[in-house]
Order: structure tokens, then sequence, then C-alpha cells
């Protein structure tokens, strides 16, 4: 075996490289951790080329201050696996290490995960009770100190409260920026989406600790039906570290996994036919439910046909359309978070960046008033800081939804359902979309919107006949006509 412990483009690793025939195991460490708090498992799985590896700003990697995004992560990744030529691997994420790769695999469909390993980490979670959390952990912060909110989080991290281990955590999180600390924080909880799940094909076993209060055991077993094919197990007498409360019985899990995935290449098992059925049926539900959770605290804004804002179903009344009230809340739907600046560029770009500043603030206050005469709290919808404003909730925004469905019927392999869906989509919505918006930035999403729609109909109309919908053919014309 050959160790080798480098720096790639400011990424600290460890490759553990057996030979060339062997299997390869990637390990991604959670949010304020490093890649030593492997190590108590890594002597179990010694068998695989291993490799572990410091996310930006971690551990011995470069990054105290750099910009939290999963691009930036992506990238560090991918320049790992092709410095080290891995073509193929199994992949094993604890925390954030976990919701990377599940954003890596809905970005890029990478073909060359053999399979995803989530230690005590769920698929997903409820977006409004996550937030909570976190506020939870800054609130912390700010009144008791960073320190105080580590000691905290490691009684939560591990059952065997050992002093080699305590220490080790306690290295790794001080070893991180705290301002970074919870920008990950938030990156992850943000990344929570049920239909993103259901896209991942690549066989998932989730192991969760017993004693776990960070993500008990029955949230980890409902991620069980997210995913195609997947496997659960409870490791007795371990918390969220699994792998450091009870390594020996995490690696035996994992190589069980591992082993079962090599002897069933190849081979396929006959299910009843009602099976497909049953698995969707248990989806609807479960998407349904985390929905119901969701939208009992969020947030509608719909955009599509007018600009709307609804509170468990009450239309937020106000003046909207000044200050550029309704134009703000709209790209902070779609993409959750704005810096004050861009804001200055989104929608005062004629001026100077004071002036502009001025009318940010202005518009912030304004906005501030609009709940308030709603009697809501604006701190409930929005996190406003010094430099960027932020969503505070999960806002059910029908754009998204649309984009949703659309990829959603996609899938829909029989032809008659996939032209009836879409029909029934398209039917709802009035064009031009976006009535009453007109910045650039939202003009383009609206172009790109419109040409998925105008390549939907034209396929409707290519397969009418095959599908017998015939004497539909000169409806989908007409939805066509009004998108031109």
């Amino acid at each position: 075996m050959t160790t080798q412990t480098y720096t790639q483009n400011g990424i600290s690793y460890t490759y553990n490289f057996i030979d060339s025939h062997k299997e390869t195991v990637v390990l991604a460490h959670g949010a304020g951790m490093n890649q030593a708090t492997w190590k108590p498992l890594l002597s179990y799985l010694s068998e695989y080329n291993l490799l572990t590896f410091d996310f930006r700003g971690h551990g011995e990697s470069d990054g105290f201050e750099f910009d939290v995004s999963w691009q930036v992560f992506h990238k560090d990744f991918r320049g790992l696996l092709h410095e080290l030529s891995i073509n193929e691997y199994h992949y094993i994420g604890h925390g954030h290490g976990f919701f990377f790769i599940l954003d890596y695999i809905t970005s890029y469909q990478p073909a060359n995960i053999q399979s995803i390993v989530s230690l005590s980490t769920p698929g997903s979670y409820p977006k409004n009770v996550a937030k909570k959390g976190v506020r939870l952990r800054k609130s912390l912060a700010e009144e008791h100190g960073y320190s105080f909110l580590v000691d905290e989080m490691i009684k939560q991290f591990i059952h065997q409260q050992s002093s080699r281990h305590v220490d080790l955590l306690k290295k790794s999180f001080h070893q991180l920026n705290p301002e970074n600390y919870f920008k990950l924080l938030d990156l992850n909880t943000s990344n929570f989406s049920y239909d993103n799940l259901l896209s991942i094909n690549e066989p998932v076993l989730l192991l969760s600790g017993e004693l776990d209060q960070n993500y008990p055991p029955q949230l980890n077993f409902i991620s069980t039906n997210y995913f195609t094919t997947s496997k659960y197990y409870i490791i007795p007498d371990a918390s969220n570290m699994v792998h450091l409360d009870q390594p020996q019985e995490t690696a035996r899990l994992i190589k069980k996994f591992i082993r079962q995935l090599s002897n069933h290449s190849g081979s396929t098992i006959t299910v009843p036919k009602h099976f497909d059925e049953l698995q969707q049926s248990i989806q609807s539900v479960l998407k349904d439910g985390m929905s119901k959770i969701d939208n009992n605290y969020s947030l509608k804004l719909n955009l599509l046909n007018g600009f709307m804002a609804i509170y468990k179903n009450e239309k937020l009344e106000g003046k909207w359309n000044q200050r550029k009230a309704k134009n703000i809340m709209a790209y902070l739907a779609i993409n959750q978070t704005v810096t004050r600046e861009n804001l200055c560029d989104l929608f005062w770009p004629d001026l100077t960046v004071t002036n502009g500043l001025k009318n940010v603030r202005v518009a912030i206050n304004h906005l501030k008033k609009i709940f308030e005469e709603n009697d809501l709290s604006t701190h409930n919808f929005l996190e406003i800081e010094t430099d960027r404003i932020s969503l505070a909730t999960n806002i059910d925004c029908d754009v998204k939804d649309l984009i949703d469905q659309l990829n959603f019927i996609e899938k829909e392999s029989n032809l008659n359902m996939k032209l009836i869906k879409y029909e029934r989509v398209i039917k709802e919505l009035n064009f031009p979309l976006f009535e009453g918006l007109y910045d650039e930035w939202l003009l383009s999403v609206r172009e790109s919107i419109e040409n998925r729609l105008r390549n939907i109909l034209l396929y409707m109309i290519d397969h009418a006949d095959e599908a017998g919908h015939s004497e539909s053919k000169d409806e989908y014309k007409l939805l066509l006509e009004q998108l031109n």
C-alpha cells in the first residue's frame, strides 16, 4: 500500500492506494470537521483504496475566506478525482459530505459513482425546522461564544465522550472560520429537495445512530423511501457520528453493502407487478406530508400569472408595486439570497453604489412595512444582514413548482399519460408569463421556460396520433400560437 498526503489546488487529501484492481472508497466529512475524523473507521476498511480529504475551509485545506457555494465544492472534488485518476468509486458522506454528493449528482449526473453511504444524515428534512435549528445555533454562538456552541454540538455528535474524540472534534471545529460554518449550515438546509432525491439512481445505504438526537433514526428511516434502491440499519450505542462511536460495526455494514452489490451485479429479481405502484403511493404520501409541514409556515409567491403573495391562504395586501418590493421578493423566491450590491446592479444599475445602497435600504424598510401591515414579523421570512438579504423560510414559488412538474412528467413512460399531464399543466398558465414583472433577469427566466414549453408542445403535436390524441392536435397548436 502507498499513502499519499498532498495538497491539490489548496485541498488537503490523503490517498491510501493498494492497487488498481481494488475498489475505491471516498469519504467526505461533515461541516466543521476534517478528514482526521475518519481514522477510527479506516483501519476496518483496509481492503479498499481510500480517499479522504478536507473540504475547502476545513482542516489543512485553504479557504479561511471563500465563496461558500456548491460550485466551489464541485470544482474542488472534480479536481481531486482527476488528479488521482479515480474513475469509479463508492462514496461515504456524513452531514455536509452527504448533502454535497446529493447536489453533485443532481448537478452533473455522474456515471462513475457505484454506491452512496449516508452516515446519520437524512435525504430530506422539513426546511423550516432545519432553519430554526440553524438560528438556534447562531443564537447560542452570539450569546455564549463559538466555543460554547462547539462543546454543545460535540455532546450531540458522539455518545462515547472520550477525551481523544472530544479533542479531535474541538480541533476540527476551530480550524473552520465560524462565519463559514453558519454559511455551510444555510447552504445545507437550502438544499433539501424531495424531487431531486427521486432522480438519484445509485444504490444508497443509510446508517443511523440509535441515540442520535440531531437526526433521529425515525427521520433517517423515512429517507429510505426517497431513493430507488436503498438499505437502512440502526447502529446500537451510537449517536450521530457512528464512525467514531462504533467504527467496527459501521465498517462491517458498509462492507456487507458493497459486497452484496458486487454479488448481485447482472442478476435480476422478479417483483410483483403492483410493486411500482405501491412505491409511488408511498412516495406521494411522503411528499404531500412534507409539503404540508412546510406550507404550515411558508409564504407562497405566485409569479407566473402575475405577482401575488399568500400566507396561510390569505393574500398579503400592500404596496407591492412600490420601492421594487415585488421585484426583490421575486428574485429571492428563485435565488434564495442576494447581496445588497447585487440588488443595486439588478434594480438601480444607473446609480452610484452609494445611492444604490440607499435605495436598497429604503426598499427593505418598505418590505418590512408590508409584512407589519399584515400583522407578520419580517424576520420570519427574511434574514436581513449588513451585506445581504436571504429567505428565512421556505417559499412556495409557482415558478419552481412548474419546473418540478415538467421534470417529473418528463420521466413518465406512458405516452398517453404524459400528454395528459403536460396538457393539464400548460392549460393552467396564462401567456405571456410573469405579467407585470419586466426585470431583465426575470425575462431570461421567462424565455427559458417558454422555450421549454414550446418544445413540449411540439412534442405533443408530433406524438398526438400515436397516443390516441388526434382530436387534441388543434388545441395543442392553439396553445403553441399563444406562446409565439
